[in-house]
């Protein structure tokens, strides 16, 4: 067992307790040795109360699977190598002890450097746990922000490294966790169905730029339609959107989150070079269409970008949602609404930028 990558236990119905103890029988003695090459654990369904502290120490651990645990009532401190947290179901849980996945830092290049964590993919779910606490809830918030930023970052230079990515390998960041409000740092908002931002076409050029976060306040699952116009011209469509708020049995409010790649290089330098022929005009506009299975409340989108700063002779790289446009460029709102439905449009404005 010492080479043990994946421990499934789904639907163990008379497993009540995990444990690294040696007092539990079905655990062998040596179990913390064998686990310490572990990857996926996956607890779901079981009747687990609780999860032990040690749990911390198994450093290779990247997926926790506790789905419909419904005696769980808290998650111990978590391993920072974790990056798919599951705990949707969870109907008893209140508390998680220090909650973190992955290291704090806004800095993903000192992160990333050693080769450990190089995961696209992240995922937090929370649905349904009506019991979190505020605080809890609080700390979800901010590691929902981090985890878009931490791939985000990644995304982005795997692309400058050349990585080709391929079906699932593709930046993914699904969260969803209770709640009412669209959190505060997501600049575009509207009760609407569709959000759309028209900037000058040099801000795809623009290294700083890394994509979008995409946020919705739903009783369900969520699909997100983005499209790409330059001029009046429909260039590229896209898909994302995630099934872990699915479930219609429970009508309460969710908070989903995704992440929006930026454009590849290939598509930006060919639109570069219809823009310098004159076959299309500057103006971009990406349209988000927010297609709810169930009831949507209000949408949000915020522009995920990259500031570089010095310490000590080394660049840094911090990744935060903000406008990643030279001083100076500001954006005008306007709403437009066609029949019942109604439309948030954003326009950054730039004479010259390129």
């Amino acid at each position: 067992m010492r080479s043990l990558k994946k421990l499934e236990l789904y639907g163990c119905e008379s497993l009540e307790e995990f444990s690294v103890s040696p007092k539990i029988s079905e655990i062998p003695n040596d179990v913390m040795i064998c686990l310490l090459s572990l990857k996926y654990l996956i607890l779901s369904f079981t009747n687990i109360q609780s999860i032990p502290a040690s749990i911390k120490n198994i450093s290779h651990l990247r997926s926790l699977d506790v789905r419909h645990c419904e005696r769980l009532e808290s998650l111990p401190q978590l391993p920072s190598s974790l990056r798919q947290l599951d705990a949707s179901g969870c109907t008893q849980l209140e508390t998680i002890t220090s909650f973190s996945l992955g290291m704090i830092t806004p800095y993903w290049k000192e992160y990333t450097n050693n080769g450990k964590y190089n995961s696209c993919i992240e995922k937090l779910l929370f649905s349904h746990c009506t019991k979190l606490d505020q605080k809890t809830l609080k700390n979800i918030e901010v590691q929902a922000k981090l985890s878009v930023h931490r791939v985000a970052y990644l995304y982005s230079r795997k692309i400058l490294e050349g990585v080709i990515f391929k079906g699932s390998d593709h930046p993914e960041v699904q969260i969803c966790f209770p709640g009412t409000e669209i959190p505060e740092w997501f600049r575009y908002r509207t009760t609407g169905s569709s959000i759309t931002i028209e900037f000058h076409l040099a801000i795809l050029n623009n290294p700083n730029f890394l994509g979008f976060t995409l946020c919705s306040v739903t009783t369900g699952s969520v699909l997100v339609q983005c499209k790409v116009y330059f001029g009046k011209h429909l260039v590229q469509t896209e898909y994302c959107g995630d099934a872990s708020c699915a479930d219609c049995s429970n009508s309460n409010d969710q908070v989903w989150m995704s992440y929006q790649r930026g454009f590849n290089s290939q598509l930006v330098e060919k639109l570069k070079e219809s823009f310098i022929l004159g076959t299309i005009s500057q103006l971009v506009m990406i349209t988000f269409r927010f297609e709810p299975h169930t009831c949507i409340k209000e949408n949000g989108v915020s522009m995920v970008c990259a500031t570089c700063s010095k310490k000590n002779g080394a660049s840094r790289v911090r990744v935060q949602d903000q406008d990643c446009l030279p001083q100076g460029i500001g954006t005008k709102r306007r709403r437009a609404e066609s029949g019942q439905s109604k439309s948030e449009i954003c326009m950054i404005d730039k004479e010259e930028w390129w």
